[in-house]
């Protein structure tokens, strides 16, 4: 019912244009209020009236006996039931009218609530553009100073960079990727000492070629550009460094879940120990070069995450991954070339996820000394041509160690003490060109170690019944009929 008498007094305000009512004069609701109050007292007196028989004879009698004289306290009573149900009309006025007001006071209530709230919304938005503007002027500002000439500003820009990664974290992509960009950017190695040049001009003849710098003019060009190298190398270490900090597990502010284009960089050194690369944080190393000083992954934790290193050249210094816990994830070394230098794997734990290590091995010394493979897979298809791989005294315990088709050509392939006690290790189709890989002194006992279609010559230390061993038929034969037994270097026994 309240219902139909909103809609009815909605339409009846349509149909009056929109007038507000509650915006008569007070003095024209009251004369209203009084005549409508006199009418309905008149009508009352004169329907009691009627009722009690007090009528003029020309109207006629009503129903039943003829009127007698009116009493004194009839038109009395008649006023006073009037007045009282005037009274009562009023009060449901009264009513109303309040209602109407309280209606009136929400709907205000209610707009002053929304104006409130659309002015504090239009604040926080010129705030948020406000900040938006600051945080903007601040990253120009950091990007001009990595272009800088002098180091320190550089520096400056770096640090400015990484609080704005830091407490904005709308722009932390952004940074990352200019961060990642400056290491990308051509880069110089340290530069070689001038060779010995006289340390005076000498006097030229008619004829000659155009002097050289002389010994102070070479040395002074080579110390510019030894501390130009320097000031260089320490923008990009910070670089590193502040990578490093963001990624480690227990991060103060944590750059996980992003992408680190570090394609083609060269490295010459930089620590990146104990990071956590976890599900959803890439390390795309593609092409990268390591080409000295030591660059550390130590202690880092690979739980699902990705890292590139297909292509990358390892030609110098110390690339290490000792203690590395592989968990998770790929970790992909496909076409990188081992030329130079030394990679550490050394008690680094592959117990999950995927590594990739379709690599060249032709220079250079990579340790997986006491390494252990208790899951996951290790696709290790390798071209041994040079250099030195030591796998003695690594554990395969589970999982899938997977060196089918590798090609020992040259070089050494260590596996001496290596225990093998379950899992896979699969050397199908792999060749063995010449005695480069060395099982003196491994445990097989568990597992499977499958030398099935394997061509070449017969690696030391392998012997026939040794628990979980697979030999194929004519290294058996070699065996059965006194094959060979004292260590081998190269080609050549020793």
């Amino acid at each position: 019912m309240m219902r139909w008498l909103g809609a009815r007094w909605e339409r009846l305000r349509g149909r009056a244009g929109g007038r507000d009512w509650s915006r008569l004069g007070l003095l024209a609701a009251i004369l209203g209020m009084a005549a409508l109050a006199l009418v309905l007292v008149a009508a009352l007196v004169g329907i009691q009236l009627w009722l009690l028989g007090h009528v003029p004879p020309w109207r006629g009698y009503p129903l039943g006996p003829a009127p007698g004289p009116a009493r004194p306290g009839d038109m009395a009573g008649a006023l006073t039931r009037a007045f009282a149900v005037v009274t009562g009309l009023g009060g449901v006025a009264l009513l109303v009218i309040a209602y109407h007001r309280q209606q009136l006071n929400d709907r205000a209530q209610r707009l002053a609530e929304r104006t409130e709230e659309r002015a504090a919304a239009e604040a926080q938005q010129a705030h948020e553009r406000e900040l938006a503007k600051r945080d903007d002027e601040r990253f120009t500002t950091a990007v001009t100073q990595l272009g800088a000439d002098q180091a320190a500003v550089r520096l400056g820009g770096v640090h400015t960079l990484t609080r704005l990664a830091d407490e904005v974290p709308q722009q932390r992509r952004v940074c990352i990727d200019v961060l990642c960009a400056y290491l990308r950017m051509p880069y110089e190695p340290e530069p070689d000492k001038p060779a010995a040049r006289p340390r005076t001009r000498v006097r030229r003849r008619p004829g000659d070629n155009p002097p050289g710098p002389t010994a102070q003019e070479a040395d002074a060009a080579y110390q510019d550009k030894l501390l130009a190298y320097r000031a260089m190398r320490e923008v990009r270490h910070t670089i590193i460094r502040t990578i490093r900090d963001h990624l480690r597990e227990d991060a103060t502010a944590s750059w996980h879940g992003h992408h680190f284009d570090l394609t083609g960089v060269v490295f010459d050194g930089g620590d990146l120990s104990r990071i956590h690369v976890p599900t959803g944080t890439t390390l795309d190393l593609t092409g990268a070069s390591f080409t000295g000083g030591a660059t550390s992954f130590a202690a880092a934790t690979f739980t699902g995450g990705t890292v590139h290193l297909s292509l990358a050249g390892f030609t110098g210094g110390r690339v290490d991954f000792r203690g590395a816990a592989f968990t998770g994830g790929t970790v992909d070394f496909t076409g990188a070339e081992f030329a130079g230098g030394v990679a550490h794997f050394s008690g680094a734990a592959f117990t999950g996820g995927t590594a990739h290590f379709a690599v060249a091995f032709t220079g250079g010394t990579v340790h997986f000394n006491g390494a252990r493979f208790a899951g996951g897979t290790v696709h290790f298809p390798a071209v041994f041509v040079g250099g030195t791989v030591n796998f003695n005294r690594a554990e395969f315990a589970s999982g899938i160690m997977d060196f089918s088709g590798a090609e020992f050509a040259s070089g050494t392939a260590d596996f001496s003490g290596a225990a093998f006690t379950g899992g896979m290790v699969d050397f199908s189709g792999a060749e063995f060109a010449g005695r480069t890989a060395d099982f003196s002194k491994a445990k097989f006992a568990g597992g499977r170690v499958n030398f099935g279609l394997a061509t070449g010559r017969l690696p030391l230390g392998l012997h026939v019944g040794a628990l979980g061993l697979l030999l194929p038929d004519h290294w058996r034969a070699e065996l059965s009929s006194g094959g060979p037994t004292t260590k081998y270097r190269g080609d050549g026994e020793i």
